[in-house]
């Protein structure tokens, strides 16, 4: 069961609306820290169930090593198109490295934004079965922003 949703006086998203948002093919930002303690802010695809963040690495990327020594993250997911037609969801937790049905989630994750065909082609399947891991990101905090009704 996910976090309750952060409310304000500001438009939030019901659960349901952020469930759908997020199912959408849109790119996260992944916030790591790196050792010096500065961000590292990275572009990354994801799968969003059962409250569970879930995006896929290559085993020697350097936001992974940075994960080992602090797994606090943030991840945003927004569409944002002014005048407040904005929607934005932002998790804070942290991350656990997974390294058991790696392939699975990497495949749901490419049919997520290719497709299921193209998913299968060969560029997409050389992705896929790279030396990879699983990042699963339980968030303790969820803040949503909806400004399109």
């Amino acid at each position: 069961q996910p976090p309750p949703v952060a409310t304000a006086s500001r438009p939030t998203m019901t659960p349901q609306e952020m469930k759908a948002f997020l199912a959408r093919p849109l790119v996260a930002h992944l916030a790591v820290v790196r050792a010096n303690r500065t961000p590292q802010l990275v572009p990354m695809w994801f799968l969003y169930e059962n409250g569970v963040i879930y995006m896929s690495t290559r085993v020697n990327a350097a936001k992974l090593k940075h994960i080992r020594a602090n797994p606090r993250v943030a991840v945003v997911v927004d569409v944002m198109e002014a005048p407040l037609k904005n929607k934005v969801v932002t998790l804070e937790g942290r991350a656990e490295i997974q390294t058991t049905g790696v392939k699975e989630i990497v495949t749901r994750i490419y049919q997520k934004y290719l497709g299921p065909d193209a998913a299968k082609s060969p560029a997409a399947q050389h992705n896929i079965n790279e030396p990879r891991v699983i990042l699963k990101i339980t968030p303790k905090r969820i803040h949503t922003l909806d400004t399109t009704r």
